[in-house]
């Protein structure tokens, strides 16, 4: 006759109120499957420490081998679980390296377009006024207007070829000129950038005290 296995489940506080009303073995296997996840070298550890009566008399040899298996599986659990976390703090690691030779990377670039745009600007200033350089300003603003217009396709300016550069083009040539005008007017590569922090901190600022907490400004209709 063969033996139907019945589906064990995962102990509850129910189950665990009843505890008398279990047997050893099937109480010692409800829990080893709840933290094994039903392990097949713990189940079978588990079947020879408990004899096959209804009190489930334990076998000393039998019990022996369940506290070997129960080590060793606790063990391997362990090691296992240390594995992941050291790789997973290597790839972090890398991350972390990644991003910060991005951001050296990056600033050496910046600076060295800095130095640039100031060595362009001293020879600007030979032949040219601040009215004229304020002049080019408001040239590159208008050329990225056009753009903006013809990108968006606005009446008027659909039969228009855009630029190769586009759009964006025009704002890193408006960026460019904003900081000509800075060096133009007398500063220096080394102090931009905490200027420039200072102006971006304030604009924040400013963005915060207009935006509620959930940090989006609700429409007319949600008011």
């Amino acid at each position: 006759m063969t033996q139907t296995k019945q589906t064990r489940r995962l102990p509850t506080q129910e189950g665990l109120d009843d505890y008398d009303n279990h047997s050893a073995f099937d109480a010692v296997d409800e829990i080893l499957v709840s933290l094994f996840f039903e392990q097949p070298d713990v189940e079978d550890a588990v079947r020879k420490a408990f004899g096959p009566d209804d009190e489930g008399m334990p076998n000393p040899n039998g019990l022996q081998s369940l506290r070997q298996c129960l080590a060793g599986t606790t063990i391997r659990t362990i090691k296992a679980a240390r594995r992941e976390e050291q790789a997973a703090r290597r790839e972090e690691q890398k991350r972390l390296d990644h991003i910060v030779q991005r951001k050296e990377q990056m600033n050496q670039d910046l600076e060295a377009v800095m130095s640039l745009i100031e060595a362009r600007t001293e020879i600007d200033l030979r032949h040219k006024s601040i009215s004229d350089l304020t002049l080019s300003a408001m040239e590159e603003l208008g050329e990225f207007s056009r753009e903006i217009k013809i990108e968006e396709g606005i009446f008027g300016n659909t039969h228009k070829e855009p630029d190769t550069d586009g759009s964006q083009g025009e704002a890193i040539d408006i960026a460019i000129m904003g900081i000509c005008l800075y060096f133009a007017r007398g500063g220096n590569s080394a102090d931009i950038a905490r200027r420039m922090q200072i102006k971006v901190d304030k604009w924040a600022l400013h963005q915060e005290a207009e935006l509620p907490l959930g940090g989006e400004k609700p429409n007319d209709e949600g008011i």
